[in-house]
């Protein structure tokens, strides 16, 4: 049981979800650090949800938007939404359903990074491994390196 009666777990949850979104993983494992048992934990889980306070469909979406804002690809976003918590299903539906153009993505990320022509084969490989590295596929990589040839080449 929590120390301090007086803030249920409910309460709490959605204290934290007043801050910004949680996944329900995510709030588990807070709830369960600031000392509330698994029954009070699962009682609050429940009614957050059915509150429509906490949604793993709506923190995934905007976690994906604001990754996306930051320049990572979906490979990254979709690791770091698995550490959250997330389920794949709802992962990629934030992913690929939410008019997110990761192509378009790759291609600017890649344009604000290298300007100009990669002149050597191992110049396109280093850019390549960024792009890697952000956590675009390699089809999309493929795709921007082709562009950045037709382009300078």
């Amino acid at each position: 049981m929590n120390t301090d009666n007086r803030i249920t777990a409910a309460q709490k949850g959605a204290d934290l979800l007043a801050r910004r979104e949680h996944s329900r993983a995510e709030l588990r494992r807070k709830l369960s650090v600031r000392g509330y048992n698994e029954t009070e934990i699962e009682s609050a889980l429940a009614y957050l949800a059915r509150s429509n306070l906490q949604s793993d469909i709506r923190f995934a979406e905007i976690f994906a938007r604001s990754r996306y804002q930051r320049g990572q690809g979906p490979r990254k976003v979709a690791a770091a939404l698995r550490e959250k918590g997330v389920e794949d299903k709802l992962a990629r539906r934030a992913l690929y359903e939410n008019n997110l153009d990761w192509q378009t993505l790759a291609a600017e990320v890649y344009a604000k990074k290298y300007p100009g022509d990669a002149a050597s084969a191992a110049e396109r490989a280093k850019r390549g491994r960024f792009l890697r590295q952000r956590g675009f596929s390699d089809t999309q990589i493929r795709a921007v390196l082709r562009e950045a040839e037709r382009k300078y080449g």
